[in-house]
């Protein structure tokens, strides 16, 4: 899950970037920066201990159909440069990369232990990721970087003043005709107070359609518009699908 500004940065010997070959090199250009502070971050599962059982109650929820509709979604073609950003265990990420061998998949998060099992995932999978630890209102790659940006089921764990940052964000890596897609809540979940009450820090806030694409607007996405919803069936909790470009 996505939350705050700090990151550190892990490099592969023998990695260069090629926007001509994708299929062979899974590393954007970055920008160079260093962190500079410490931040909080919410885990991938919630809490450290659980993360173990992240998976596989992932799996029994039905991620395996979810993140498949989100690949179709995305309209992936040879060449392309994906960002997940809140990839988590990488599930998504590393989905994409089997589906789509001749597209590069980079995966970010701030949480270093889901990392460390994205990076593992990839490797049973034989598939190459790069998985990169970082936040979503300071990604740390060069403007114009990815044709494809997703963010799924983590903006509304994002504290409000720093969505719109994470948007403009996602609007400078993104190349001319680009395009973002984001699911997220819609809805304030039943239960979600309980949330507060184990972890008091938490500034859990679910924003609606029209504020979450009015959001859009002001980062300078093009045409941001809700494109569908998953079934309470599917998850859980309501989640709307949305897409813009640039």
């Amino acid at each position: 899950m996505v939350l705050g500004r700090s990151f550190s940065r892990r490099t592969r010997k023998g990695n260069s970037y090629s926007p001509h070959n994708p299929g062979s090199v899974n590393r954007p250009p970055g920008l160079g920066r260093t962190a500079t502070s410490h931040r909080t971050y919410f885990p991938a599962a919630g809490f450290d201990w659980a993360l173990p059982i992240y998976d596989p109650l992932a799996k029994l929820l039905g991620a395996g159909k979810y993140s498949s509709a989100v690949v179709d979604w995305l309209e992936l073609a040879p060449g392309h440069w994906v960002l997940d950003i809140g990839c988590g265990t990488g599930t998504l990420a590393v989905l994409i990369r089997q589906l789509h061998p001749g597209v590069a998949v980079v995966g970010l998060d701030p949480d270093p232990r889901a990392l460390a099992l994205a990076t593992h995932k990839a490797e049973r999978a034989g598939v190459e990721v790069h998985f990169d630890r970082g936040f979503s209102d300071q990604l740390p790659y060069s403007d114009a970087s990815f044709d494809r940006v997703c963010c799924t089921g983590v903006f509304s764990l994002i504290p409000p003043e720093e969505k719109e940052t994470t948007l403009r964000e996602v609007h400078r890596v993104l190349r001319p005709g680009g395009s973002f897609h984001l699911v997220d809540l819609f809805k304030t979940p039943r239960g979600s107070f309980l949330w507060h009450l184990v972890k008091p820090g938490l500034r859990f806030e679910v924003w609606n359609v029209d504020k979450t694409i009015a959001l859009m607007h002001q980062a300078g996405l093009i045409n941001p518009r809700k494109t569908g919803q998953f079934p309470n069936w599917f998850w859980p909790w309501p989640l709307a699908c949305y897409q813009a470009f640039r």
